[in-house]
């Protein structure tokens, strides 16, 4: 199987990692680096209460890998900023918040398009792209894959239906691909 990803953020690099596990990946970035844009502006911070119920439980399902990466990721947890470097953060001295793209029901678009073959969207992170990239990451692999979700985001409560695309096309005829 070959994939191609367009863009280079959190989430396409995420899932790419994820899909490279069972596939060829090619990674397209139209900056001159991966993560330049809305990941590499981010000012995120980690919640697991703050968006609707399915970023909630995508928030809660990527704790585990932000707070203790697969060796070789990085050296250090991700949610520990203070105590893994000299900083320390007192202030927010200048602030932007990058692209936030929202599907209407503010659930991010993760899954195969009903009405083009081949093609699985990954999108409307909505600006909860980092704290939900491990969970959605693995979510797209498993559905390119033609898999379940892993058994533990499904524990979880988190369907493939709610992340799907033609949850939307249900929602508007005029969203309907003939």
């Amino acid at each position: 199987m070959q994939t191609l990803f367009v863009g280079g953020g959190i989430a396409g690099a995420g899932a790419a990692y994820e899909i490279s596990r069972f596939a060829s990946v090619v990674l397209l970035e139209r900056e001159t680096r991966c993560g330049y844009h809305s990941t590499g502006r981010s000012a995120a911070s980690f919640t697991e209460n703050y968006g609707n119920a399915v970023v909630r439980r995508l928030a809660i399902a990527s704790r585990a890998f932000l707070d203790n990466p697969p060796s070789g990721f990085c050296e250090h947890a991700l949610l520990r900023l203070e105590r893994t470097t000299h900083l320390n953060v007192t202030r927010v001295s200048h602030s932007w918040a990058g692209l936030r793209t929202f599907a209407r029901d503010a659930s991010p678009v993760v899954g195969l398009d009903g009405a083009v073959r081949g093609f699985c969207w990954l999108a409307g992170q909505g600006g909860y792209g980092i704290k939900t990239s491990p969970a959605l990451s693995r979510a797209c692999a498993a559905l390119i894959r033609g898999a379940p979700l892993p058994e533990d985001l499904a524990r979880l409560g988190i369907c493939a239906d709610e992340l799907s695309p033609d949850r939307l096309r249900d929602c508007d005829p005029a969203l309907k691909l003939t």
